[in-house]
């Protein structure tokens, strides 16, 4: 069954969402639901408490997104492994809806990088800070 997009008033079309596209997003506000009320549900440990910045307590962290114009995906981060990977989710009435794996990586090592491919340059940054402040007598 294909659904032709519905006229609207000002002539345009726009494109109703489909029963796998109404599926995934179900799915994935069920699985947030349940990180939230795991979330919810385990005590912080005392060293947590004690923090002031928020932190994610559970070990992955799900989240649905568009990959592009015309793609959504999943992405899961496990917190513990310091881990990622992005799924791509494909709709098909004829082949049946897939989850595919696009992309997988460690980025523990990432995170120690002080910087990688931004301008400007954080050092740069702290030149301008040190430069903009007053000196003191």
């Amino acid at each position: 069954m294909i659904l032709k997009p519905a006229p609207l008033r000002d002539g345009g079309s726009r494109q109703r969402w489909t029963t796998p596209q109404w599926t995934l997003v179900v799915v994935l506000a069920a699985l947030a639901g349940g990180l939230v009320a795991t979330w919810i549900q385990t005590p912080p440990p005392l060293a947590h408490a004690q923090t002031l910045a928020p932190k994610v307590t559970g070990p992955i962290t799900a989240v649905a997104g568009p990959l592009s114009a015309n793609t959504y995906g999943l992405y899961l981060i496990d917190n513990d492994l310091r881990s990622m990977a992005v799924y791509e989710y494909i709709p098909s009435a004829r082949e049946g809806s897939r989850l595919v794996l696009r992309a997988a990586r460690n980025v523990r090592y990432d995170l120690q990088l002080d910087a990688y491919n931004t301008e400007p340059d954080p050092a740069e940054i702290a030149d301008l800070i040190r430069q903009s402040r007053p000196i003191n007598p």
